[in-house]
């Protein structure tokens, strides 16, 4: 066992979640290994998002392709019933609905307005204001 310096490099690769720390005793042996590492997990990670991008493409074209389906059934539901509504003469008879003959009944008295009391006047007992005189002989409202 030697009893010389130890090089240390801590690495990780945030897209895999992973770390790893690489000792050894020669400067250059440790950082070869650690960029060895790093190619390693960028070419793991690379496959990785290669694998999901065809994943998420096959996953987008099935949905596109359910989407697409769905409108043309709603595009095609909207055809029938355009053709059935022109295929009909729903016009609206306004002059035949109309009710031409005189009311059987007279119509009714209006009724007289119920009498109000007058509103209230500024001089009206509850609405004046109270004065008072104070000890100095000012007047103030209470």
């Amino acid at each position: 066992m030697a009893h010389g310096r130890y090089f240390e490099i801590v690495i990780d690769h945030p897209g895999l979640h992973t770390h790893r720390v690489i000792r050894g005793t020669d400067q250059w042996i440790v950082e070869a290994k650690a960029a060895a590492q790093r190619w390693a997990w960028d070419e793991q990670y690379r496959r990785n998002l290669t694998v999901e991008d065809r994943r998420l493409a096959r996953e987008n074209k099935r949905e596109a392709m359910e989407r697409t389906h769905e409108a043309q059934e709603e595009i095609a539901e909207l055809k029938r019933i355009l053709r059935s509504t022109l295929a009909t003469d729903d016009r609206i008879d306004w002059e035949r609905l109309k009710q031409k003959e005189p009311f059987a009944k007279r119509p009714p008295e209006p009724k007289p307005y119920l009498p109000t009391d007058r509103g209230p006047l500024p001089d009206d007992p509850p609405y004046r204001p109270l004065l008072r005189r104070s000890s100095a002989g000012a007047w103030s409202l209470n």
